[in-house]
């Protein structure tokens, strides 16, 4: 798992995870709903097509530096999150471990506001032959310890829960040494859930989650985290979802 680098569009991890894609916008009433299209979205995409190129010149004319990474990677981050940026302001990325193609991942950082961001430039990328180019964050098979900050656990001692909230999953998760208001164990456990279940299927396919104590008393039955990811597709079979194929 420390083969992949994840960073937002200041090249270091995101502090904070829950609530964040709740985002408002507003604008005044002007003209028809047809002439506002026309104004509107017309002009927004075509400069939003050309962020796209923009950034996959860019990439192309770095690709070499990307590859190896590794040499001046401080440097290398920061430029890749600022052209990223340009594209949209919440893109994070991930590079996978050395190989003959090497993965470049795109994630929205779990914000739903950026999904589309995040499609869209996965499908304006070139064809590569040195790098296979994933949208969102995909399944991880992974075990063993997990740190953010200066907060360790390891995966073996985590549990979950899951329950119909009404057709769609309600997730608990159960971490030794978690109290009330500690962002540190919070955000591991969304990070779990992102490397167990993937970015697009924590955001369109789960309802509440909750990060517990394992002291915590409840009703519904719990199990090692290794089996969330087959009792998540299960309890999604039963709902008619069929999970992200990436």
């Amino acid at each position: 798992m420390s083969s992949y680098l994840f960073t937002n569009r200041k090249g270091v991890a995101p502090s904070t995870r829950p609530g964040c894609e709740k985002i408002k916008t507003s604008f005044k009433k002007r003209g028809t709903w047809f002439e506002k299209k026309r104004e509107r979205l017309v002009p927004t995409m075509k400069f939003f097509m050309n962020r796209q190129e923009k950034f996959w010149k860019w990439f192309l004319e770095h690709e070499n530096e990307l590859a190896d990474f590794e040499i001046a990677q401080e440097r290398i981050f920061d430029e890749l999150a600022t052209e990223l940026n340009r594209v949209d302001r919440d893109l994070c990325f991930e590079f996978g471990p050395k190989a003959a193609r090497r993965e470049f991942v795109i994630s929205a950082g779990g914000i739903k506001r950026a999904f589309s961001a995040v499609s869209s430039l996965v499908a304006t990328a070139p064809k590569f032959e040195r790098w296979n180019v994933i949208g969102f964050r995909p399944r991880r098979v992974f075990s063993g310890s997990f740190q953010f900050g200066d907060k360790k656990i390891n995966t073996e001692d985590v549990q979950f829960s899951l329950y119909d909230a009404g057709k769609v999953a309600g997730i608990l998760v159960f971490i030794p040494g978690h109290t009330e208001g500690d962002m540190a164990l919070t955000q591991i456990a969304y990070l779990l859930l992102d490397h167990a279940l993937g970015e697009y299927d924590v955001e369109t396919k789960i309802g509440p989650i909750e990060v517990l104590a394992p002291e915590m008393k409840t009703e519904v039955e719990r199990f090692p985290f290794i089996e969330l990811s087959k009792r998540f597709d299960d309890l999604n079979t039963m709902f008619g979802k069929s999970p992200m194929v990436t």
